[in-house]
């Protein structure tokens, strides 16, 4: 009789200890190598390996400059490819099998170029002062992970939040 009544128990340890074990394991196969492949890619497309981001010149490699191209050539090809790839993986992580009911939002595919292009824009502008770099893409960065961070909490609708990541403010930093 005493078995019984404690299986209740019993299964809803067994569930918790399934569901952290699967959590680890999602965080360890999915979550982690996605996070690595966001910063992977955002550094590369922003040419943010071959420079220093405390200094105050572009970090833009000065040999591109050579090139006899536009200059929005030269902008908008690391753009432009950046935007794709940065597109196919938030697609990629909108298809990865989630642990839970909720998928991730439609409006990850904006929010993934945007975050690229802002880090572009910060890392290929000249800065006044050494160090002014970091301080601005810390705050940037932070402001963009912010909006998206209330957003999954209120759950607006897909329209605001495209309006949100088109429409930001672009009077920031010099950009227009």
């Amino acid at each position: 009789m005493k078995r019984v009544r404690d299986l209740p128990r019993l299964v809803a340890r067994s569930i918790a200890v399934v569901w952290r074990s699967a959590r680890r394991a999602f965080i360890g196969t999915i979550v982690l190598p996605l996070t690595a492949a966001v910063l992977y890619l955002l550094a590369m497309f922003s040419f943010g390996l071959s420079g220093d981001l405390a200094a105050r010149q572009s970090m833009y490699p000065p040999r591109l400059l050579t090139l006899p191209v536009t200059t929005a050539a030269l902008a908008g090809w690391p753009m432009l490819f950046g935007a794709v790839a940065m597109v196919v993986l938030a697609q990629a992580v909108r298809l990865a099998s989630w642990p839970s009911q909720t998928e991730p939002p439609f409006w990850l595919l904006l929010f993934a170029p945007v975050l690229l292009a802002w880090t572009q824009v910060l890392t290929w502008m000249s800065f006044p002062v050494r160090g002014l770099r970091v301080v601005a893409a810390v705050v940037k960065l932070i402001a963009i992970d912010m909006i998206a961070i209330v957003a999954i909490e209120l759950k607006p609708r897909e329209s605001v939040m495209a309006a949100v990541l088109v429409f930001r403010p672009q009077g920031l930093f010099g950009t227009r």
